[in-house]
């Protein structure tokens, strides 16, 4: 932390990285948050240029989306799904959870990032004709009730590589095979399966109706399909523990972490961002990153 002083009022600032004009910048920001913001986006684009040969093998790995064409043909243009292919891996290799500026962590994830993108298009394209098998032999099923062919619009949506984690995306298999043991088990019992459709259907609009932050949401929206796994096809198991309960919390801690927020107002006259050279230290560190 930098202190120093505009008009005489002592301020603080941050170190962040900023990208602009296609360069990477080391500069200082006078509000915490909006430096962990510069400095998430500035370590992925570190780690997208240092993995800018295996993401162009990707890109060319990509092209083999064509022997499924017909089959995406059904779902977008496969044009369309190839743009959103690259940006989902793309987005899975250059993630992390760093809220500093560490060289050697960032130097780790680089390194399990490369090992990560080994074969991953070839994976990935398999996975998705998996899903878009599954999504079309629900859709074209004329037995399937009209609240279960939404679901499956809902779960594999045209946008799904946009709006799916990677982690999500492998589990969606297995939420389409739950829209199937659904279908089969509400004729045997179809007051439970209202019961439970009904408890489901009451998270996810309370989802909607929620003043949070993405990160958030999407935490509470991924929670609420594993637990629809668990109510619906217990057998195909969860991808981490849960229940309504821990899905309660998750609302109860929502509301109140912005409650909490406190509202500060900007002090008459005071800049609100500070920018400033690093030091040669930091530069050399930066540098590393590229040796």
């Amino acid at each position: 932390i930098a202190i120093g002083k505009c008009n005489g009022i002592p301020v603080a600032a941050f170190p962040a990285l900023r990208f602009s004009s296609g360069e990477l910048r080391l500069t200082l920001i006078d509000n915490l948050d909006e430096a962990r913001g510069h400095i998430k986006k500035g370590i992925e684009r570190l780690i997208e240029i240092e993995l800018r040969r295996e993401l162009a093998w990707i890109q060319e790995d990509l092209r083999d989306l064509t022997k499924i064409g017909p089959l995406i043909a059904t779902f977008a243009p496969i044009e369309e799904v190839q743009h959103q292919a690259y940006n989902h891996l793309k987005r899975f290799l250059c993630s992390h959870n760093m809220g500093i500026i560490d060289p050697n962590r960032v130097q780790e994830v680089i390194t399990k990032a490369k090992s990560l993108s080994r074969g991953l298009a070839y994976r990935f394209i398999d996975r998705l004709k998996e899903i878009l098998d599954l999504r079309q032999s629900l859709i074209v099923d004329k037995r399937l009730p009209k609240y279960l062919s939404k679901e499956v619009s809902r779960i594999a949506p045209p946008d799904l590589l946009e709006r799916t984690p990677h982690w999500a995306f492998n589990r969606l298999p297995l939420y389409l095979e739950a829209i199937t043991i659904r279908q089969t088990s509400k004729d045997k019992n179809p007051q439970r399966d209202e019961e439970r459709g009904s408890e489901i259907d009451a998270f996810h609009k309370r989802l909607d109706k929620l003043q949070a932050p993405p990160k958030v949401k999407d935490d509470l929206a991924w929670t609420i399909e594993e637990y629809a796994l668990s109510v619906f096809a217990q057998k195909l198991g969860t991808a981490f523990p849960v229940s309504a309960k821990r899905i309660e919390e998750k609302f109860q801690n929502a509301s109140e972490s912005i409650s909490q927020q406190p509202d500060v107002p900007q002090q008459s006259g005071q800049v609100s961002k500070i920018i400033d050279k690093p030091t040669d230290a930091d530069l050399q560190s930066l540098k590393s990153l590229f040796r």
